[in-house]
């Protein structure tokens, strides 16, 4: 079943390659198959496609073998710094 959806996600990568949701997908059904290191390489990946969404990075199940690692905390951080330095800039405008 994630075998599937990891060459469907692909699949979407090729016709949407911009796409950092994809790439969040990617991350996700990687994580899920305990693939760390390409789930940690396509999340990054995701980031630098612009994906800004820790909330959601935080709680989705599909993460949850990542969950507790010192990696995933401190790319949650990142992110949330991003996403905290994104609201400084709006609110300063």
């Amino acid at each position: 079943m994630f075998s599937h959806s990891l060459s469907l996600a692909h699949q979407r990568m090729e016709q949407e390659t911009e796409s950092a949701y994809v790439r969040y997908e990617i991350a996700a059904v990687n994580a899920t198959l305990e693939n760390g290191v390409e789930a940690y390489l396509w999340l990054q990946r995701a980031i630098d496609a612009g994906w800004r969404d820790d909330r959601i990075g935080l709680i989705d199940p599909l993460f949850e073998n990542l969950r507790q690692d010192q990696k995933f905390k401190e790319i949650m951080a990142e992110v949330r710094g991003m996403v905290d330095e994104m609201r400084k800039r709006v609110k300063e405008a």
